[in-house]
């Protein structure tokens, strides 16, 4: 007898405890993805843990929101491509399925388990990002149901869920909110008032410490075959696909032109232009160039444009008119123009150079500090060879 009540006692205490843990976990909800979804200002408005998760909190939300768009890419694409933009359109509901470091290879692997977990999805945004096609890619073996359903299970029930949600509550209760998160939608939010200067004015050191390290670029056979998979992935499954060239900072054509490595970013252009729906948006355009300063609009750092840059080129996308949106920020590449593109992308950097000798002298006397050899910095024939 006492034996069974015992057990009869243990049984519910585990009842209340899970009990316990569920309302905790589902109400704080720290990932956003708990099935009450109820948001409190003091206590869940701001999910700091989401950030840093992506692995398991993009394909479980593709599954939950069946968007019928996704954006794929790197960190660049993360933290300026605000889904939202697109609402009102056939391109709605939009999600940002970005991750930061991500591959070519990663993306088709994701795209195509994307198409099987949601049978709504109908457009899709890949990034071309010049830096990702330098790197070999190895095939990715494709994501299996039992994984998704192992990680997903972790997003409501595991210890870290539980630990997550309580940093999520003090977080809120203490208005700490200071630190980039992922938002509903998969895009980054900014912390306010974020200074991007310090990024900036330390960009010239760590690029030449790369160089030091790895002055060899090559374009790898690897990205490009990546790229057709993912062209593939797409048109087998009625998936329309448009490839986007993502905005580079003066700062990076720079170190591109005097590293001597454009030639090699012209023939990845002309390889690029060979493919369907191509888009750019690395134009001169008055965003891109935007002066650094501790309050910018367009950018987060060098490498990074901010959301309100990939709000206009969404909106120029979506063929909307008006003044603050540049009449070019957007434009196709294909095989009948992108000479022209070339060319203009190359004329544009040669004006900004001249308009910015801080700079570019600053990047050839840190280069010549390496022992790597100089240049002038008006010698661009001879830079890009």
């Amino acid at each position: 007898m006492i034996h069974s009540r015992y057990l009869a006692w243990l049984a519910l205490a585990t009842i209340f405890w899970c009990a316990l843990y569920l309302a905790f976990t589902w109400a704080v909800d720290p990932y956003g993805v708990s099935p009450v979804s109820t948001t409190w200002s003091t206590i869940n408005e701001f999910k700091p843990k989401r950030r840093d998760i992506d692995r398991f909190l993009k394909p479980y939300e593709v599954w939950q929101h069946k968007p019928r768009t996704v954006f794929l890419g790197s960190s660049r694409v993360l933290e300026s491509i605000d889904p939202s933009t697109l609402d009102g359109s056939r391109f709605a509901p939009a999600y940002n399925a970005s991750m930061n470091a991500t591959t070519l290879s990663l993306d088709a692997a994701h795209i195509e388990h994307y198409i099987k977990l949601d049978q709504n999805l109908r457009f899709a945004f890949v990034e071309l990002f010049f830096w990702n096609f330098v790197y070999r890619q190895p095939e990715q073996p494709p994501h299996r149901l039992s994984k998704f359903i192992k990680n997903s299970w972790a997003l409501q029930v595991s210890a870290q869920a539980l630990w997550d949600s309580i940093l999520t509550l003090k977080s809120n209760l203490s208005k700490n909110r200071m630190t980039p998160y992922v938002g509903l939608r998969g895009n980054l939010i900014t912390a306010p008032g974020h200074n991007p200067k310090p990024m900036f004015d330390h960009y010239v050191e760590y690029v030449i410490d790369e160089y030091r390290n790895y002055p060899s670029v090559e374009l790898h056979p690897t990205a490009f075959q990546a790229l057709d998979r993912i062209v593939q992935i797409c048109r087998q499954n009625g998936v329309e696909l448009y490839l986007l060239i993502t905005p580079s900072h003066p700062y990076d054509d720079y170190r591109i032109l005097s590293l001597g490595y454009w030639g090699k970013l012209e023939r990845w252009h002309r390889t690029i232009a060979t493919y369907p729906n191509v888009l750019s948006a690395s134009q001169y355009t008055a965003p891109l160039t935007e002066p650094v300063s501790e309050r910018m609009a367009y950018w987060n750092d060098p490498v990074h444009p901010s959301l309100r840059f990939g709000e206009l080129v969404l909106r120029a996308f979506l063929r909307e008119q008006n003044p603050d949106i540049p009449p070019d920020i957007l434009v196709p590449v294909n095989e009948s123009n992108v000479e022209a593109v070339l060319q203009k992308r190359r004329s544009d950097l040669e004006k900004w150079i001249s308009e910015n000798q801080d700079f570019s002298t600053k990047f050839e006397k840190a280069k010549d500090a390496t022992g790597t050899g100089s240049s002038s910095v008006n010698n661009f024939s001879t830079l890009s060879e």
